[in-house]
């Protein structure tokens, strides 16, 4: 990293004017502490060919080579960009594992340190004073304008406090180019950032799932109390029944003459010869 930074020195002046450089580096730290590196570092063609006077391939060739000897864990690929009809190319190096950027884990917070002093003062280490930049042609907004970046971004495992930068959730953003443009005194030369080891989404997560849990229980606890009411509705309907049947059944019983059925037949044959007997005096009464 550090020889790249002295290529970068030496060429700032004349790509700033031009707007056709591009570094972004994106650091990935863990609750661990462990830390990834994603880098890019692109150049306009127009650049390579009219100032470098080189080809495309043989830059892209020079920063793979300094990546690689920086971090040897590395993935680099060449890649190719556009910005505003301006065509870029350069590397693109992903897992890289930094020395220069040191970690400490303690009482559940993770600290981040980043020298950037190499980056930051590239331009008073060329021998040239920022504070006398500030006409329109080399002043901050005019290079950014012009496409200059120089950028870096720390993703930490939770909400980060930092001593530059911006924070959007669990990012710091810092805008090196800034830096480099402001006056020694006020010059950021070290990133120091600090979370909790743990993301607070891990916990609204597990909120999350509790909160299912819970729901699911009471769907549960609810279908089994309505199934058990419908149970109950059922029994009560099936006792009903039975307590008809059982008084028709009654009722039966006491209408039904008492004894065997040989007793109950002699019985119903009295009974019919008394009738006859009965209407045949009625007969004889009425001839007299």
């Amino acid at each position: 990293m550090k020889k790249i930074l002295k290529i970068l020195t030496s060429l700032f002046l004349v790509f700033s004017l031009t707007g056709c450089m591009k570094y972004k580096m994106n650091i990935h730290v863990d609750s661990n502490g462990k830390a990834s590196t994603d880098l890019k570092i692109l150049l306009s063609t127009d650049f390579i060919k009219n100032y470098l006077k080189t080809t495309n391939k043989k830059v892209e060739e020079t920063f793979k080579s300094s990546v690689r000897k920086s971090s040897s864990s590395a993935k680099i690929s060449y890649t190719s960009e556009t910005h505003n009809g301006i065509k870029y190319v350069g590397i693109k190096a992903t897992d890289s594992d930094s020395k220069a950027i040191t970690s400490k884990v303690q009482n559940g917070k993770v600290t981040v340190t980043i020298p950037v002093e190499n980056i930051t003062n590239a331009l008073t280490s060329s021998g040239i004073d920022t504070s006398s930049l500030s006409n329109g042609t080399y002043s901050y907004q005019s290079l950014e304008a012009a496409g200059v970046e120089v950028s870096m971004s720390v993703t930490m495992p939770g909400t980060p406090t930092t001593n530059v930068g911006t924070v959007k959730d669990h990012t710091v953003k810092i805008d090196l180019l800034k830096e480099m443009m402001k006056t020694k005194s006020k010059r950021v030369t070290k990133i120091t950032i600090t979370s909790d080891t743990n993301s607070s989404t891990i916990y609204y997560i597990i909120g999350g799932i509790v909160v299912a849990i819970l729901l699911v229980v009471l769907i549960i606890v609810y279908a089994r109390k309505q199934s058990k009411k419908k149970k109950e509705s059922l029994e009560e309907q099936l006792d009903e029944v039975a307590d008809e049947e059982d008084r028709q059944d009654r009722d039966v019983d006491e209408d039904a003459p008492e004894g065997t059925p040989e007793e109950i037949k002699e019985t119903a044959i009295h009974e019919d010869l008394s009738e006859e007997f009965r209407e045949d005096d009625i007969n004889d009464n009425d001839d007299f």
